[in-house]
């Protein structure tokens, strides 16, 4: 099931999102960022995964918030290209 999350900031070794759904950590995921009208497809793992909070929704519904760090996997990503995606 996808899971939606804002990608808080990244460098050639990972990212750091910000979701309402937390991820295990150690384990591997397809992460789909979104550059313009483009999907690029980055793997990672990972790394940690922290609740740190809630957020009420439009209708009410409160939701929990999670942080974690996602390693990149592979060498497939130049400096250049990653800031060029953040």
């Amino acid at each position: 099931m996808p899971v939606s999350g804002k990608v808080l900031n990244a460098s050639v070794e990972g990212i750091a999102i910000e979701t309402t759904e937390g991820l295990r950590s150690g384990w591997s995921y397809a992460f789909k960022m979104a550059v313009g009208a483009k999907v690029v497809s980055v793997p990672g793992k990972v790394s940690w995964c922290r609740r740190v909070g809630t957020r009420k929704t439009e209708n009410g519904d409160v939701l929990p918030v999670f942080k974690l760090g996602v390693a990149l996997v592979g060498s497939i990503w130049s400096k250049r290209q990653i800031y060029a995606y953040p």
